[in-house]
């Protein structure tokens, strides 16, 4: 038995088995992954909020893809407005592949055409959305755990 722990501490390092957390320590850092994750959640609702207002307020016109200068997930598209005027902008964002000439629609806003024309495709609509929620949440939820079992090692 003696020789089993010898080998196992070994193994294992120097044997000691690591310090505690201070409860104290863990919890601020508990409360700032919360903060910090519910002020994401927050400016991904506040982003959606623009996002839904921006779908419901513009329109939707033909365009083409003319130019892959950064590959095919950020094209250059051109689309003409309502009232004649052809733009040409740099679609960023997640977009799924496009092909040079291919026919997407895009969303703009008659009041300013130039101010943020987008693919009208959910990935470029709202990813950005989606991450900072995705990000704001998990961090959330790590601080709520976190904060509920502080002795639990999560933030070494």
């Amino acid at each position: 038995m003696d020789e089993f722990k010898l080998v196992a501490l070994m193994v294992a390092g120097s044997g000691t088995p690591p310090a505690k957390p201070d409860k104290t320590e863990q919890r601020i850092k508990s409360l700032f992954f919360m903060l910090g994750g519910l002020v994401f959640v927050a400016v991904a609702i506040g982003m959606g909020i623009s996002t839904e207002r921006f779908v419901r307020s513009s329109v939707v016109v033909p365009g083409r893809v003319t130019a892959l200068p950064h590959g095919s997930n950020h094209p250059i598209v051109t689309f003409v407005t309502k009232t004649g005027e052809s733009i040409d902008f740099p679609q960023g964002g997640r977009f799924s592949g496009a092909a040079l000439g291919e026919q997407v629609n895009v969303r703009y806003d008659p009041a300013a055409p130039r101010v943020g024309p987008t693919v009208d495709e959910f990935g470029a609509l709202w990813n950005l959305e989606l991450v900072f929620f995705g990000l704001g949440a998990m961090a959330t939820i790590i601080g709520i755990v976190g904060w509920l079992r502080p002795h639990a090692a999560i933030f070494r």
